[in-house]
């Protein structure tokens, strides 16, 4: 349990047995039943099991609605996703899901806003791998505390994916107050390779109270990435972050007023909100620059 726990450099949780090797462990590589040579059948058995390790994290990391991905620079990037892979694991982090939902009958404003933002992720550098989102970050105030730093966690409701992008209808309830929408992270492909993403907003967020905001559409496009421009995702791990684009591509966000079709789209989706009043207040146009200073500050 040890030795795979260090192997994978990720806190998830195996049964544990000193007798029991981990399934993955025991697998019977395919290149050994397809006659490799047995040096190849020892390599390539390596690098099966390892990919199947990764499998297994990549799904109990999924199933905590996480993401690994990088706050730091590219040379820190593995660390920065340890670090808030365990502070979220450890419940330091706020986690919330998405609100309303197709079963809500009643829509409370009276303590919580509710904020609606329509969503398009495409990714146009690699576009066989079509980025899903799976955690929205939104902190509260200065965030000098964890408990700040809220985590609301994509929900299959409202969702449009295929092949060319994703389209997603995000519903998040707040109380009156100060907020930056700070990106959203997520993953794209399964095996044999899954790549992370962080997609900057860094988006100023005045929440009024008793209401019901729509936001905007946030279109936000993966291309090829320039010297000095921020990177759409870690570099590591390098095989996984190059074929699916993220390591060598960039963000281009673009921030627009699609009141009338999305409200609609909204009141279909979510039939609490077929007669509810929907006040409009359009977020600011996203500043590359202050994504860029960011990003090479931390």
């Amino acid at each position: 349990m040890e030795r795979l726990s260090k192997l994978m450099s990720c806190p998830v949780a195996f049964p544990s047995s000193s007798s029991v090797r981990p399934r993955w462990a025991r697998l019977v590589s395919p290149f050994k039943l397809i006659g490799f040579p047995r040096r190849k059948t020892c390599v390539f058995s390596l690098i099966w099991k390892f990919k199947i390790a990764m499998f297994a994290r990549i799904l109990a990391t999924a199933q905590h609605g996480l993401i690994l991905h990088s706050t730091k620079k590219m040379k820190n990037f593995t660390l920065a996703s340890l670090i808030c892979t365990i502070a979220l694991l450890s419940g330091c982090a706020t986690q919330i899901k998405m609100s309303p939902t197709k079963d809500t009958y009643a829509l409370d404003t009276s303590k919580e806003s509710t904020v609606l933002i329509g969503l398009t992720l495409r990714n146009d550098y690699h576009p066989s791998y079509q980025p899903s989102p799976i955690v929205l970050h939104v902190e509260r105030g200065d965030a000098s505390q964890m408990s700040d730093r809220l985590n609301f966690i994509f929900d299959r409701e409202g969702v449009d994916e295929n092949s060319t992008e994703t389209n997603y209808l995000a519903r998040i309830s707040l109380p009156p107050g100060k907020y930056i929408m700070r990106g959203i992270s997520g993953g794209a492909g399964l095996l044999p390779f899954h790549g992370n993403f962080f997609t900057p907003l860094h988006e100023d967020l005045e929440v009024k109270p008793n209401q019901i905001e729509y936001v905007g559409r946030v279109t936000a496009v993966v291309q090829e990435r320039k010297d000095g421009e921020l990177r759409a995702g870690p570099m590591i791990p390098l095989l996984d972050q190059a074929v699916t684009g993220f390591s060598g591509g960039t963000w281009e966000v673009a921030v627009a007023d699609n009141y009338e079709s999305d409200v609609a789209a909204f009141r279909t989706a979510f039939p609490v909100l077929e007669k509810a009043n929907v006040e409009k207040a359009i977020l600011p146009p996203w500043d590359k620059k202050k994504a860029l200073d960011w990003w090479q500050a931390h």
